[in-house]
């Protein structure tokens, strides 16, 4: 057990870290493990160290203003193998909704319908990570798993590894697992419905049957690195080699770039000081003849430059209702660009060279992936009267 974030691990006798995976710390309780260890299944690695180090590289290398650090030897030696615990759920689920819906086939198709939709199927293997160490978002941005290659578990599987043990409970997670599986359910239509699209679910009284897990180890590569003060978490898929992670961005760099914009964008008025002041100081023969022109024919200007007001004014004073809502449009128009003026010039200055302080991590596969296509039982639609020609003309009604 790490001394200094309490994280429990398990590994073979003849293996013995010098830091910890997860906060760095060097200093560990050990002691014989006394309780049984024992999951379900685990899956072995398939990526080696070397692998995962070249992954984690190219990772950085498709950033910008990466912090030069990250890819040094002192950071990247700190790769550990990790079997990370899971619950895996499996669960039978009772599709039952109401929605709108385009025809993709047959003889209506691009038509839009109502349509009432039932059918069971099953999700298969959906991960929940059962320890603390590792961020749940991040194991979920390395999904998905073969479970093809599960292996019963045998303790010789952890010699050069660490195995966290679990801390958490699926009935700890309980909110975790109902919020994966309403977005899965929401998802679900899109998959069943193959002859719809643009389905726009209008209720949706979809259910959970059963729940079942599996308690396994799944295989990781895993890094922590810390810059300014803020420590991130990087991970390489160990059997697929699938990566992700937090890269943060270098700040000078993204300040540097962020004064060249700077720089950039007050060029024009920079140049057209100087460009005045030339005139005044090497031209000022040309200036003097350019007022007396004025002097001659201000007056033949301003009336040419008067004339488009002047038909404007009398436009107005025959349309009166139509010259309130232009003065009306033109006055949101100015203030409307006044007042996001300043936002804009922040977010391209902000923007520049991508250099948001961070980058975030990909999402969970979506409900395909955790689908059990082996079964033939086929959705009960039923199609009701026709609503609307198209999904926009839809879209407009419910407006």
């Amino acid at each position: 057990m790490c001394k200094t974030c309490g994280t429990a691990v398990v590994t073979h006798e003849t293996t013995s870290p010098k830091y910890c995976a997860f906060c760095g710390g060097e200093e560990f309780n050990k002691q014989e493990l006394t309780r049984q260890f024992r999951p379900d299944a685990y899956i072995p690695f398939k990526i080696t160290r070397e692998e995962a180090i070249q992954s984690f590289k190219e990772f950085a290398a498709g950033k910008k203003e990466v912090p030069k650090s990250f890819n040094t030897e002192a950071t990247l030696s700190k790769v550990t193998g990790i079997f990370v615990p899971f619950w895996l759920i499996d669960t039978d689920n009772h599709l039952k909704i109401k929605a709108g819906a385009t025809r993709i086939n047959g003889e209506d198709a691009g038509k839009r319908f109502d349509i009432e939709v039932e059918h069971d199927y099953k999700l298969t293997g959906i991960p929940f990570d059962g320890g603390k160490g590792v961020d749940d978002t991040l194991m979920e941005a390395i999904e998905p798993y073969d479970y093809n290659e599960f292996k019963p578990f045998d303790p010789i599987c952890l010699k050069d590894y660490l195995a966290e043990r679990f801390d958490i409970k699926p009935l700890d997670m309980t909110e975790r697992i109902i919020k994966r599986l309403y977005t899965y359910s929401n998802q679900a239509p899109s998959y069943i419905c193959k002859d719809y699209q643009d389905i726009d679910v209008k209720k949706n009284d979809s259910s959970v049957n059963d729940i079942r897990q599996r308690y396994v180890l799944l295989p990781m590569w895993y890094l922590t690195y810390e810059y300014e003060g803020i420590k991130y978490s990087f991970a390489v898929n160990g059997q697929t080699g699938e990566v992700d992670g937090e890269m943060p961005v270098a700040i000078e760099r993204g300040k540097r770039k962020q004064r060249i914009v700077k720089l950039l964008m007050a060029a024009p008025f920079i140049l057209l000081l100087l460009w005045m002041l030339s005139i005044v100081i090497f031209h000022r023969d040309e200036l003097f003849n350019t007022f007396e022109f004025i002097r001659k024919y201000g007056f033949f200007i301003l009336l040419l430059l008067a004339y488009p007001f002047v038909c404007n004014c009398t436009r107005m004073w025959y349309h009166p209702e139509e010259s309130k809502e232009l003065r009306r449009g033109v006055k949101e128009r100015i203030t409307e660009g006044l007042d996001n003026l300043p936002d804009v010039v922040d977010k391209v200055i902000a923007n520049a060279g991508d250099t948001a302080l961070e980058r975030h991590m990909d999402d969970a596969p979506d409900i395909g992936t955790y689908m059990d296509k082996t079964s033939n039982n086929q959705p009960r639609i039923t199609e009701m009267q026709l609503t609307a020609k198209t999904y926009v003309e839809s879209k407009r009604d419910a407006r």
